[in-house]
């Protein structure tokens, strides 16, 4: 029974990730989200090139200034291809973006966006986008696990600088654990499924802080 793929030769170069050498095995996996996400590899690769256009956004452009969304919650609003704007609920009209992010599925953006105001069960879903967007135009590894992520980031804050790891929990409900985020430089966080992630565990959310604009108000503590 035919899947309705478009023929071989009409596939375009990944660009989610570089599956050359040791990254060979992740090809099944990269097959495999496109048939979870039922659509063509074409439209799974938008991702990456709608982010670089996304991270450029300057912070607090209100909600509407960024592609049609659906809202997940106060804060997260999905835009498609595992994207998603972040806003600050009580900042102004309550509609004004502080970062984008990318996740797994819908139910990662929820519990690692919203945080301690995620109130669903724990047990998480099958990913509906497995393979992270490829970071390269900002500099970053093709590979985002979180060996790679803890020594890339080490190098760039120093080797006498702290790399903050944080376990989250919704203290304010019941204490579950959420996530463990790598805070990286140039407003960028990773993060993984675990409480203890493994060297080769892959993020199920990242999220971008957008850059200030020369007419954006000073960044404040995140409410």
């Amino acid at each position: 029974m035919g899947l309705g793929l478009p023929p071989v030769g009409s596939f375009p170069s990944p660009t989610v990730r570089n599956y050359s050498g040791a990254y060979a095995q992740d090809l099944q996996s990269f097959l495999e989200a496109i048939l979870m996400a039922g659509s063509s590899p074409q439209q799974y690769l938008r991702a990456d090139t709608d982010l670089q256009s996304l991270v450029k956004t300057r912070l607090w452009t209100a909600k509407s200034g960024f592609p049609p969304s659906h809202p997940l919650g106060d804060r997260v609003s999905g835009l498609g291809n595992g994207l998603y704007v972040l806003v600050n609920p009580v900042r102004g009209a309550g509609d004004q973006a502080y970062a984008v992010g990318w996740a797994q599925s819908d139910y990662w953006a929820r519990r690692a966006f919203d945080g301690a105001q995620f109130r669903d069960d724990l047990t998480p879903p099958p990913p509906h986008w497995r393979l992270s967007p490829s970071l390269a135009f900002l500099g970053r590894p093709s590979n985002l696990s979180y060996k790679t992520i803890k020594e890339y980031e080490k190098a760039r804050t120093g080797a006498n600088n702290l790399l903050l790891v944080t376990a989250h929990y919704r203290i304010t409900i019941d204490g579950a654990f959420l996530y463990c985020s790598v805070n990286g430089s140039d407003g960028i966080t990773y993060m993984y499924a675990s409480n203890r992630p493994k060297a080769r565990d892959e993020p199920v959310a990242i999220e971008f802080r957008l850059p200030e604009g020369e007419q954006s108000p000073p960044i404040g503590p995140s409410q």
